[in-house]
């Protein structure tokens, strides 16, 4: 009994010892494959970033030209895709560089699908897309929208469906060509004159017949001494379209007879851009002609057409017309030997005189330089909330030299003895002119979601002539 004993608990103590050997090497086994597969993890170097690149453009009815508002785009092998939103326009981001299928789909209309287009790293793919009509008979369904004339699609619907005769451009229209600013994008239009370079005249009617809005807003005369606007200070990459009316609807301004520009600017930049241009020109009745432009010593800000007080008046002239004219009827009075009383007002008429600053009354002759002229614009679309931020700013500038020959002369009746005219007097001369006109644009637009907007559109004008008349004669 004793002997079974012992040989059953030493075989019990020999199996415990291999089970703790076999555990304890299963232990040391696992430590060494977790120690070597942190090793050769942190030996291996980072994944690389994916380089993306992005897709955009625009859904449009094939038939009409009409925006599909709500229409998807869908790239075909990914979870990408992107909602066209009320400007028609679609932007899918940060796409996997590569080449895809891509899948548009609208409610009534014929799913299309474009194949090969590659996605190139940092850079944005345009694509713009017409769908077709589906021919199903379904309910009515009543869709309203906002029309926007930004294809030449959709002008030649609105010409077409237009109560009044009126012809236009439109951006994509535009961007075909080299045109730099408004007017020169305004003389493609039929019945459309352009007169020194920024003046517009519709069907031979001048300038002073016409008027313009700007996004619906109607601007003023640039001009200080006529009514005409300046349409070389918009440059013509902001422009959506523009719109000449030549006939009278009862939903527009009646003040025009030759016709209504209507212009209307972009809202958000399809992307970012800086241009600048440079412009001369040469007039060979002017420029580099020695001491042939009439010039005098003026201020130090005349290059931005403003005064810097040089030409203020003296401190010490007449509040109105009424006391300027009851102070020269008495000075001359006194002056033709009349009443004593008015010495005062004499001698006060001669400070007034001589408290102008006369380095203005200064002739210089100049040799007139070449006409210049200067644009800078900047736009660009940002993310801001996952909304788009869109900014679009310019900037123009010119100076200008001119001259034109005078006359001026007055008869003084006729003399019957004499069978002819006397003569009051008459002057031969020059008139020079220097012409300065800066201004800038500004629009900043905001992106709510896909159905609204807020847009800040802004621009300022200074326009200013600089004469100089010199007359001789008697």
């Amino acid at each position: 009994m004793s002997i079974a004993t012992f040989e059953f608990t030493q075989l019990q103590t020999l199996l415990s010892n291999r089970f703790t050997k076999t555990l304890l090497l299963a232990f040391v086994s696992l430590a060494l494959l977790v120690a070597l597969s942190a090793s050769l993890f942190s030996q291996q170097p980072p994944p690389a970033a994916t380089a993306t690149g992005s897709l955009s453009g625009k859904v449009s009815d094939a038939a009409t030209g009409d925006v599909l508002r709500g229409a998807t785009v869908f790239i075909v092998g990914t979870k990408k895709g992107g909602i066209v939103d009320v400007k028609g326009t679609y932007s899918v981001k940060a796409i996997p560089v590569g080449t895809y299928s891509v899948k548009i789909n609208y409610i009534g209309f014929k799913q299309k699908t474009v194949d090969n287009v590659e996605i190139k790293e940092n850079q944005t793919f345009q694509m713009d897309v017409v769908l077709e009509s589906a021919i199903k008979k379904t309910e009515e369904v009543v869709v309203e929208v906002k029309r926007l004339n930004d294809n030449a699609s959709a002008m030649l619907a609105q010409r077409k469906n237009a109560t009044q005769v009126s012809d236009g451009i439109s951006e994509a229209e535009i961007k075909k060509l080299p045109d730099s600013d408004a007017g020169q994008a305004l003389r493609r239009v039929s019945g459309v004159t352009l007169s020194e370079g920024k003046f517009v005249y519709v069907r031979g009617v001048s300038e002073r017949y016409n008027s313009t809005t700007l996004n619906g807003a109607g601007l003023s005369s640039t001009e200080p001494d006529k009514k005409a606007f300046a349409f070389d200070m918009f440059p013509a990459e902001f422009l959506q379209n523009a719109n000449v009316a030549k006939s009278f609807t009862p939903d527009l301004p009646g003040n025009f007879v030759g016709g209504l520009v209507q212009l209307n600017t972009i809202d958000f930049p399809e992307a970012f851009a800086i241009r600048v241009n440079v412009s001369s020109s040469f007039n060979d009745n002017v420029t580099f002609k020695s001491n042939n432009f009439q010039s005098y010593e003026g201020g130090g800000r005349d290059w931005l057409g403003m005064d810097d007080g040089t030409r203020a008046l003296p401190a010490n002239i007449p509040a109105n017309r009424y006391e300027m004219d009851k102070l020269s009827s008495q000075a001359k009075s006194f002056f033709k030997g009349g009443i004593t009383a008015n010495q005062s007002d004499a001698e006060r008429w001669a400070s007034l005189g001589q408290a102008f600053n006369s380095s203005t009354w200064k002739r210089n002759a100049m040799t007139a330089a070449p006409n210049t002229g200067f644009g800078a614009s900047f736009s660009n679309i940002f993310n801001v909330a996952d909304n788009d931020f869109g900014i679009i700013a310019s900037l123009t500038y010119s100076n200008a030299y001119s001259i034109n020959l005078m006359e001026r002369l007055a008869n003084g009746g006729y003399n019957d003895g004499l069978k002819d005219f006397s003569t009051k007097f008459k002057f031969d001369g020059t008139q020079s002119t220097r012409s300065v006109n800066w201004g800038g644009l500004l629009n900043l637009a905001y992106k709510l979601g896909g159905s609204n907007s807020i847009s800040l559109k802004n621009i300022y004008n200074h326009s200013s002539d600089d004469e100089v008349i010199f007359l001789e004669g008697f």
